[in-house]
């Protein structure tokens, strides 16, 4: 019999992971917020061809991080799976302010990010965004 997994301990864990992610790009750390995703990771954003891997969602990282002047991740949601190892969250609005074109401008933002505990971490796997 496998023992059972504490579903709130792991949703706890994973809202633990987004605010160090928040964190990581506050501090403009590139390779601090990559750590949160799995190597063969997809990103699904607004306006952009889909990128798999973590090559190329650091290239995305590298030319929009710099420019965050302020930003706010607020969680909507997590749901984790029975079985403890995998799981999705949903945020709402996105509030960033940003670097664009010499002078600022504030984006709202909307994301689902599916998550999969690998080597007992949780990683980002999927990561789908949408402006408002």
């Amino acid at each position: 019999m496998e023992p059972k997994v504490d579903l709130n301990a792991e949703e706890q864990k994973i809202r633990e992971v987004i605010l160090e992610f928040e964190e990581a790009e506050q501090k403009k750390d590139i390779e601090g917020a990559m750590r949160f995703y799995a190597e063969d990771a997809v990103v699904q954003e607004t306006g952009i061809p889909e990128l798999q891997g973590k090559e190329a969602i650091r290239g995305l990282f590298s030319s929009f991080v710099p420019k965050i002047i302020s930003h706010k991740d607020t969680t909507r949601s997590v749901a984790v799976s029975a079985s403890g190892d995998l799981a999705y969250t949903t945020g709402s609005s996105w509030s960033l302010s940003t670097k664009e074109g010499g002078g600022e401008i504030e984006i709202n933002y909307q994301w689902l990010l599916v998550w999969k505990k690998i080597g007992g971490e949780w990683k980002c796997v999927a990561h789908c965004g949408n402006y408002l």
